[in-house]
């Protein structure tokens, strides 16, 4: 989900720096992609959700990871019944909404009960694609889209929103294997109780490579040219993520913008 957010202005907690219950060693976790999700984790509401992090975003490839690290995005977990959610993240308030990613603000916020693979390879999909100069906005995403739609041949109606959620969650479902869908979806039951399970199972029965080949073979096919490309792909210049006080400058300069316009 992307968001394209303007109400008071929360104060920024910073990363919780303690050390986690396990050494990056001890978890077997890839040292190299947890640097670089270290490096974009700007708030959290306690030290374990920086593993969490770590954990649900080894899917992501490193080179992947690092052209989003570049790209200067931010990563945030907060509560979402908690105050002082900064205002580029109040979408987490909306009842369905676990994630998302700013744009305006380059920052991908999630609720802390949702710090899943599910939640976060879809919303930094979103940061990668703005990272490469918004390639779901080529022909070939686009056209993807149109005949997804069309045909409703998709891993999920959500997938045939825009181009944006083209990319996105074609990527998220292209990068988790067959056989780890099953027990993600029991850890986001067991993380949401409150969610009717058939739903949910519903919802993501195509959200995984195997499933995706099946069912949208053109979306496969872009996700695999996308990914064997990236190490060759033009870089966007940097922007970093904006603090709170910095975006709610922004939107008060935007709506100044369309005031004049």
């Amino acid at each position: 989900m992307q968001i394209h957010g303007l109400p008071q202005l929360p104060v920024l907690r910073p990363a919780a720096t303690a050390v986690p219950a396990k050494t990056v060693e001890e978890t077997g976790l890839d040292p190299t992609k947890c640097d670089l999700i270290d490096s974009m984790i700007r708030a959290l509401p306690g030290p374990e959700q920086r593993q969490q992090l770590q954990a649900a975003l080894q899917g992501m490839p490193t080179e992947a990871l690092a052209r989003i690290a570049q790209y200067g995005t931010a990563l945030e977990v907060y509560d979402k019944n908690a105050p002082g959610i900064p205002l580029y993240a109040q979408h987490l308030k909306k009842p369905n909404c676990d994630g998302a990613y700013s744009p305006t603000a380059n920052v991908v916020f999630v609720d802390q009960n949702n710090i899943t693979p599910l939640v976060l390879l879809h919303e930094l999909s979103h940061a990668l694609d703005m990272a490469l100069g918004e390639v779901s906005k080529n022909p070939e995403w686009v056209a993807g889209r149109d005949q997804a739609r069309a045909t409703r041949a998709c891993i999920r109606p959500y997938a045939t929103h825009n181009s944006a959620e083209y990319l996105a969650d074609n990527l998220a479902a292209h990068l988790i294997p067959d056989q780890e869908l099953p027990s993600m979806l029991r850890a986001r039951l067991r993380q949401q109780p409150q969610l009717d399970k058939m739903e949910v199972v519903r919802e993501h029965v195509n959200y995984c490579q195997g499933k995706q080949k099946q069912v949208d073979a053109t979306a496969f096919q872009l996700c695999a040219d996308l990914l064997n490309a990236l190490p060759g792909l033009p870089e966007a210049l940097p922007r970093p993520a904006l603090t709170p006080q910095e975006y709610l400058e922004a939107k008060r300069a935007e709506l100044q913008r369309l005031k004049g316009s």
